[in-house]
């Protein structure tokens, strides 16, 4: 395994193990939390933490008072153009299914009303 001619010069130790408990919260926190988003929380005071932590759960806090016409425009090219995509995608889907084309296209329409990112990739 490895060359035998060469020597490392730093080895690497395997770290000591955690107790079970502690692993299993290092676990969860890194699958929920990865880039410990409660780090911008320490040493602010309460007024702001709880500001901090609306904008975190409710993101369109922290981004509608930037949000510009010229956003607003780039935001509209990009759903007619997903549109002129997914309803065709829609009523291909459905006669492959062997379905009436009118149900992929209901498919299409409710795109805009429930999860676009999912029905888009093909998940829903």
């Amino acid at each position: 395994m490895g060359n035998p001619y060469y020597e490392c010069p730093l080895p690497v130790t395997i770290p000591p193990a955690k107790p079970f408990l502690e692993s299993i919260k290092f676990g969860i926190k890194e699958t929920l939390f990865p880039d410990d988003p409660f780090r911008q929380f320490k040493n602010q005071p309460a007024s702001r933490k709880f500001i901090l932590g609306m904008q975190y759960f409710v993101p369109i806090l922290e981004w509608a008072p930037r949000y510009t016409f010229e956003f607003f425009k780039a935001d509209l090219i990009a759903g007619i153009t997903i549109a002129s995509l997914a309803v065709p995608q829609g009523i291909s889907y459905a006669s492959l299914a062997s379905l009436p084309p009118i149900i992929g296209l209901c498919e299409s329409v409710s795109l805009f009303i429930s999860f676009s990112k999912l029905q888009i990739l093909g998940y829903i």
